[in-house]
Parts: structure tokens; C-alpha cells; sequence
């Protein structure tokens, strides 16, 4: 990356690799429990649920939006994600830490903001994702 970031979410192919990436101007962090095939609600409405995972084990999705990014930024931030799974250090707010884990990237998307070609200063907004973890 051309520029020195000091960010708080990192990325990398492993958790020894993390490299910091542009910091999102907007996050929030899901928590996610798994259920099994077996939950099922009854005919009087009542759920009988098979968690699978849950309460602090459960699984987090990330919802990072950025600012506006040139291209060599959004670039790089997207080839981080581009692996079938990643991993990630970011602020978890259920533990008080920064955590990292294992994710996987929803959708992507960017859209062009101001193009300069003498420059080559393409400047891309609206940029975001989802991580998932693994």
C-alpha cells in the first residue's frame, strides 16, 4: 500500500500476516448464534432451538463501510479480502479487545467518485462489505 495507515483493522491470509488496512469511517459488529437443522417452532408457536453456537462463542459479522479511498487503497483493501477465508483484527466491543478470527467477505462494492486523469487519481466512495466469520 502507498500509504501508512494507523489503523484499527488489520488483515491478512494468516493471522501471523495481518497488515493494516485503511480505517472504516463506519463499523458496526454482529453477533451471530448457529442453529442446528433441528430448531424447529411447534404448532402452538413455541421454539425448540438447537444452538449450536451462541451467547460469547458466537460467531461475529462485521459491517465496514468506508470513506472515500483512491484507488491504490480500495484496491489493496479488496485484494485482502479476496481469499476464500482471512483473518482479521478488529475492536470487538463483547470482549473489550482487539480480537482476531477467522472471516470470509460478503458483497463488495465501490463506486467512482472523481476521476483525474492526468494523475491517475481515480477516487473510489461508497465503499463497504461484510466479514462473516469463519
Amino acid at each position: 500500500m502507498t500509504a501508512k495507515y494507523t489503523s484499527y483493522l488489520m488483515i491478512g491470509d494468516t493471522a501471523d500476516t495481518l497488515a493494516e488496512m485503511p480505517s472504516p469511517s463506519e463499523m458496526s459488529v454482529g453477533l451471530q448464534d448457529i442453529d442446528a437443522s433441528t430448531t424447529t417452532r411447534t404448532a402452538d408457536g413455541s421454539m425448540h432451538r438447537d444452538r449450536i453456537v451462541g451467547g460469547a462463542d458466537a460467531k461475529r459479522k462485521l459491517n465496514l463501510k468506508f470513506p472515500p479511498l483512491p484507488w491504490a487503497e480500495i484496491s489493496a483493501l479488496f485484494q485482502a479480502i479476496k481469499g476464500e477465508f482471512f483473518w482479521v483484527k478488529y475492536p470487538d466491543p463483547y470482549t473489550g479487545t482487539m480480537r482476531t478470527a477467522e472471516f470470509y467477505s460478503g458483497d463488495r462494492t465501490a463506486g467512482i467518485y472523481t476521476f483525474e486523469l492526468r494523475s491517475d487519481g481515480m477516487i473510489w466512495r461508497e465503499n463497504g462489505f461484510n466479514l462473516i466469520e469463519k
